[in-house]
């Protein structure tokens, strides 16, 4: 019994420190979003080609280029990672190999806008596909 009830507290311990998974919003250019202290806009976007093939992409890929604005709405300093973006499912890692994009290291945002370029490898055969955000 005392078993039972320590591995019952250790998933109650560890599933309270996880927490609620937090959900994207999508960033589109008539609609920015907001949270966690932080304002993001989409400047442009655009098909910027398609991946190299010696990068063996997934069969009708493209790349996606969005130009997106960030700036604190609260006055800290926050940090955009690659982790918080994401178009048609997929997120910025792929693109660095694949479509020449720049490394998306973490981006410290202040009170004054960043422009950080964010690409996405996505199916060619769909329309351009909104930039999610997770803040």
């Amino acid at each position: 019994m005392r078993r039972w009830a320590s591995l019952l507290g250790a998933i109650a311990l560890l599933s309270s420190a996880c927490g609620p998974a937090r959900s994207f919003a999508t960033v589109s250019l008539a609609d920015g979003a907001r949270g966690g202290g932080v304002s993001v806009h989409v400047l442009a976007l655009d098909w910027v080609g398609k991946p190299h093939p010696w990068q063996m992409p997934p069969p009708g890929s493209a790349c996606v280029d969005y130009q997106v604005v960030a700036v604190s709405i609260d006055g800290r300093r926050h940090e955009l990672r690659p982790d918080q973006f994401e178009a048609a499912g997929r997120s910025p890692a792929r693109a660095v190999g694949q479509c020449d994009a720049p490394q998306f290291e973490p981006t410290w945002v202040g009170p004054q806008p960043v422009v950080v370029p964010v690409t996405i490898v996505v199916p060619a055969d769909i329309p351009l596909p909104d930039l999610r955000w997770r803040p």
